[in-house]
């Protein structure tokens, strides 16, 4: 085989088995019958020796090359060999080892014409470093992957918080390959961006995307709006934006179910091609989403130069799952809800980080906890196994509105929805649980007891949202359960389909503390302030007025003028009411008639507007409101006084 007389066949083999690759010997002939192969080679195919390598390969060289790949290899060999004037070839291929490793081979060989043996190819190879045989094979199996199904569309469920129900999903690519198994986005992704060809990978998510909504459309299937992921490169090597136009045209899909996810390096890195780019997206009528908020150090500059429809935080922010982390999260979500821009948190994994998320008004969440990525059928079998419920796509703007508005905030606050039928809580923060005593119920446990159980309780709720429906503007009312005594104000901020949304706002004016009674006193006094500049007593039993809060707001009194209620009132109505309303406010405070209008009253409460003299010596319009005290037999009543607001 040796092509020098001089070199013995023992020197040649001693030199082959040396080297520090695989060596074999093959004949060019059809068959391709292997002559040699050296220890490495043995090794490389985990075989125990040469004949147990021969018996493994078939002792060919097509036996070698991994099957999926031979026919391509074969044709790259035979076109080198003829390039090269019947000499050399390089070329690169997987193997599959006895014990089912693959492993990735960069291969040299030459064509020799031995007058003994005839055309036989000496070839040379040696093991890529894994990233680089990954990237190597990524783009030269990529066309073929494409062709043949290797790289498919996942989808990840996305959950309402508010509801618990599928409210979108993003797309993600992935590549199984029949030899390889699953490879990682992380391996073919930057392959793919690095060769300039990942703008085939991304129109291809967004053509099937479209594809599929459309399937499940022409199959009544329920749908929900899916995000894709764009790279910076796709806007240098194709027009993306026409790509995704023209996708959900040819499928006739609706610009709402498709939403662009950008990544804030892609907007770093080239300013004026990404604000072109989202401008476009959007006139077209599209969400554009930011991913990976605060990953970089541009947060905050992007959020004031670009507008996104929503930002999704990943839950790298609550590792670990510290207070710090709690509160940079929750402050970062009060934030971007401040300036009017959806919320999603992802690599949500447990039960307590979807608590939390819920509790400071985060609008979506995604992640292990909802659902890994899936195949489009699996990921509809999957929902329909854990009984997730899919939110209807009429609905999603609706929904979107409460998602907006659930907030963090020390004030009591409910988002409460209507059906003209029954009321159930969408959401209710701390406060509010804290305002009812209901800390430790859920709020399923809260709407049971409140809404789900006939009292009189739940027949004032349903007068007053009906006159929410018909006057459209926020109401009040007052009422006592066990003893409290409490002050509600709310007001319908959507409507859909015999739907109502209702905000909502709740304070216990006789709510105990815990602490000393002074501690108990500035609880009250603080809650009372959120609500009135002044609050009086009336206690009719005993004939006394008792300053609660803002006594000195207007004019300094002499304690004889707090000296019985009708004294008082007259005071009040010389010194601080216009002599026009005087009267009016004589006869509103007129003890003999109240406890009868208060009882004829839905809401528990009188109020009236009156002209009162300021500091200043002008007037001002101040709404005066007279409650019962419930658990006084109508003894006692509070004096509110509020600045007016025109409805």
């Amino acid at each position: 085989m040796s092509g020098n007389p001089l070199v013995s066949t023992s020197i040649v083999e001693s030199f082959m088995e040396r080297v520090p690759g695989g060596a074999f010997i093959y004949r060019a002939s059809e068959g391709h019958e292997i002559l040699f192969a050296n220890h490495t080679m043995v090794r490389l195919f985990e075989c125990d020796d040469f004949q147990d390598f021969m018996d493994f390969v078939k002792g060919s060289f097509d036996g070698i090359v991994n099957e999926s790949s031979l026919d391509d290899i074969q044709k790259d060999i035979d076109q080198q060999i003829e390039k090269s004037a019947g000499q050399f070839d390089h070329v690169f291929y997987k193997i599959k080892t006895k014990k089912g490793n693959v492993r990735f081979l960069e291969d040299y060989g030459a064509l020799v014409r031995d007058p003994q043996e005839g055309d036989i190819f000496y070839v040379f190879v040696v093991e890529h470093p894994i990233e680089k045989q990954h990237m190597e094979y990524v783009v030269e199996n990529f066309d073929a992957a494409l062709r043949n199904g290797w790289i498919q569309v996942y989808y990840q469920p996305v959950v309402r918080t508010l509801t618990g129900k599928l409210c979108g999903a993003e797309s993600l690519a992935r590549w199984i390959d029949p030899d390889l198994g699953m490879i990682s986005p992380d391996n073919f992704v930057p392959a793919l961006e690095k060769n300039n060809l990942i703008h085939k990978l991304d129109s291809f998510v967004v053509e099937q995307v479209c594809k599929n909504i459309r399937e499940r459309l022409d199959t009544g299937g329920q749908i929900v709006p899916v995000s894709v992921n764009l790279s910076r490169l796709d806007f240098l090597l194709c027009d993306m934006v026409h790509v995704v136009e023209q996708a959900t045209k040819k499928y006739d899909i609706p610009r709402e179910y498709i939403h662009i996810e950008v990544t804030e390096s892609m907007i770093v890195s080239d300013h004026e091609l990404m604000q072109n780019v989202m401008r476009r997206f959007r006139k077209a009528g599209f969400e554009i989403w930011m991913d990976d908020f605060g990953s970089g150090y541009s947060s905050m500059t992007l959020l004031k130069d670009y507008q996104f429809d929503l930002l999704k935080f990943d839950m790298n922010f609550l590792r670990p799952f510290t207070e710090k982390a709690k509160d940079i999260m929750r402050s970062a979500v009060i934030m971007v809800k401040n300036i009017g821009v959806k919320t999603l948190a992802e690599g949500v994994e447990t039960q307590e980080q979807m608590e939390f998320l819920k509790e400071i008004g985060c609008g979506k969440i995604q992640g292990y906890y909802c659902g890994k990525p899936m195949p489009i059928q699996q990921f509809i079998e999957k929902l329909d196994e854990i009984g997730i419920e899919v939110e209807k796509a009429e609905w999603y703007d609706y929904y979107d509105i409460a998602s907006f508005l659930a907030k963090y905030t020390e004030m009591p606050y409910e988002l409460v929805e209507e059906d003209g039928d029954r009321f159930s809580t969408l959401f209710m923060n701390e406060a509010y649980k804290e305002q009812i005593g209901m800390q430790d119920m859920s709020i399923q446990e809260i709407d049971q007891l409140i809404y789900h159980t006939p009292t009189p309780l739940l027949a004032k709720y349903r007068a007053i949202t009906k006159r929410m429906k018909q006057n459209r503007r926020e109401e009040r009312f007052y009422y006592s359960v066990n003893g409290s005594y409490f002050f509600f104000k709310g007001k319908i901020v959507a409507e859909k389909d015999g739907r109502s949304l209702i905000e909502g706002s709740l304070y216990n004016l006789g709510k105990e503390g815990t602490g000393s009674e002074s501690d108990k006193l500035d609880e009250k006094l603080r809650d009372l302030s959120h609500l009135f500049e002044v609050v009086v007593l009336l206690d009719t039993k005993r004939d006394e007025v008792i300053p609660i809060l803002g006594r000195y707001a207007y004019q300094e009194y002499d304690e004889s003028d707090f000296k019985g209620i009708n004294r008082s009132a007259e005071v009040f109505a010389k010194r601080s009411v216009h002599q026009e309303d005087a009267k009016k406010y004589v006869d509103f405070l007129n003890l003999s008639t109240l406890k009868k209008r208060i009882a004829r009253s839905e809401n528990g409460y009188i109020s009236q507007v009156f002209w009162v003299k300021q500091a200043d010596g002008t007037y001002k319009k101040k709404e005066i409101t007279l409650m019962a005290i419930g658990d006084t037999r109508a003894t006692e009543y509070l004096f509110c006084l509020k600045d007016y607001t025109e409805s």
